[in-house]
């Protein structure tokens, strides 16, 4: 499991690393896609996409990181700066302040391995069709004939209904709240 961990990850050999990410796929029950390596702000990742039923994964070796902020962050650009400003109340206020009160401080946290869906995919939307609609709540239906009249293409109700135009028709979404026990049941 120590080999998990990007301290130890991040100096083995190649051919260790794919041997670590095949044993990864078999004992998830996962079909190695592919290998690659995923470069950002200077750091690199080798990596493997892994697919299970129909979605595909990535491992993200576990890490030890410093997350928030104390003060002015350093090295920020002029873009960042203005987008800041942007979201601050008070344009004018210090950044140092705005900073101290909406963002968290600094501290030091572990993060395990972990398989990332690439995807997202919210659960809870199911396919409905206009009965069902007129049934589940009737005021969805006064929305579903607005949005029919509409220019826009998908209307999303939080967390009550999702409409979609595709060419001449209407796809209907209905959302129900699930468990994390009911999910893995799926």
């Amino acid at each position: 499991m120590k080999n998990l961990y990007n301290d130890i990850y991040s100096v083995l050999p190649e051919e260790k690393k794919k041997e670590i990410l095949e044993n990864l796929a078999k004992k998830y029950n996962m079909e190695v896609l592919r290998f690659e390596t995923f470069t950002k702000y200077s750091k690199s990742t080798f990596t493997a996409i892994f697919k299970y039923k129909e979605s595909e994964f990535v491992f993200v070796p576990g890490d030890t990181i410093t997350l928030g902020y104390e003060g002015l962050p350093k090295n920020l650009s002029d873009e960042s700066l203005e987008q800041l400003r942007y979201f601050s109340e008070n344009p004018y206020e210090f950044l140092e302040e705005y900073i101290k009160d909406n963002f968290s401080k600094v501290r030091e946290i572990t993060i395990k391995p972990m398989l990332v869906e690439r995807r997202l995919q919210i659960i809870g939307w199911r396919k409905s069709d206009l009965d069902e609609l007129k049934k589940f709540d009737i005021e969805l239906l006064e929305e579903y004939n607005n949005f029919k009249d509409s220019g826009y293409n998908r209307l999303t109700l939080n967390e009550t209904a999702r409409f979609t135009k595709i060419e001449d028709n209407i796809e209907i979404e209905l959302y129900e709240d699930i468990t994390y026990d009911e999910y893995i049941k799926i």
